[in-house]
């Protein structure tokens, strides 16, 4: 794993967090001051920013407003991530089976 991006094979898991801090790089903004955008504490922005807290309905809203991506940007890349991390965890069974 790299950056929290998971390879296997052919099939590639990337993180919404990978987005976050490139997103929050390219606004030369800190964890802290996206906290503050948000209105979560430090420490649960850094859990998200870490792929430590999954992005719920709620924090998808929250980080609409302050990085201008919509919920619904937000919410598919949670989704397409662990649906990917599924998938590739299946692969992995499968391949252990034969």
């Amino acid at each position: 794993m790299n950056n929290g991006v998971v390879h296997y094979k052919n099939q590639i898991a990337i993180p919404p967090a990978l987005t976050i801090k490139e997103l929050l790089e390219s606004k030369g903004w800190t964890q802290v001051e996206l906290a503050m955008r948000t209105g979560y504490s430090a420490k649960h922005i850094s859990k998200i920013v870490n792929g430590k807290n999954k992005i719920s309905v709620e924090a998808a809203i929250r980080l609409e407003k302050a990085l201008g991506m919509s919920a619904e940007f937000w919410l598919r890349l949670e989704i397409n991530y662990r649906l990917t991390l599924a998938r590739i965890e299946e692969a992995k069974r499968l391949d252990a089976n034969i």
